[in-house]
């Protein structure tokens, strides 16, 4: 689940029209404040993806959390993430593949 906590801080930052617009794709009519929260299954993690790339794109507060709870990922429109796992090894390995979108290549 993908779960909006807050958005409007970074105002410029946002292109609403294109949030609705990837909402109606998946189906959701209801407005991000009605419904702020938006479940994947399993095949639908290049949607979830899609999701989670606006939330950063648009500097929102957003969690991303697993069907068992055992992992947790909170961005932070103050431009921070903290990635919380049951499983140590688990964080360590979704900690290295997030650095990878973030630090260059050596």
């Amino acid at each position: 689940m993908l779960w909006v906590t807050e958005w409007g801080v970074w105002g410029s930052s946002e292109h609403m029209p294109l949030n609705v617009f990837l909402r109606k794709a998946f189906g959701e009519n209801r407005t991000l404040k009605e419904a702020p929260g938006h479940l994947f299954v399993p095949d639908e993690a290049d949607a979830a993806l899609s999701f989670l790339v606006v939330a950063i794109l648009f500097l929102w507060d957003a969690y991303l959390l697993s069907a068992g709870g055992e992992l947790a990922i909170f961005i932070s429109h103050d431009e921070y993430c903290i990635v919380s796992s049951r499983d140590i090894g688990e964080g360590i390995l979704l900690e290295k593949q997030l650095a990878a979108f973030i630090e260059p290549a050596t």
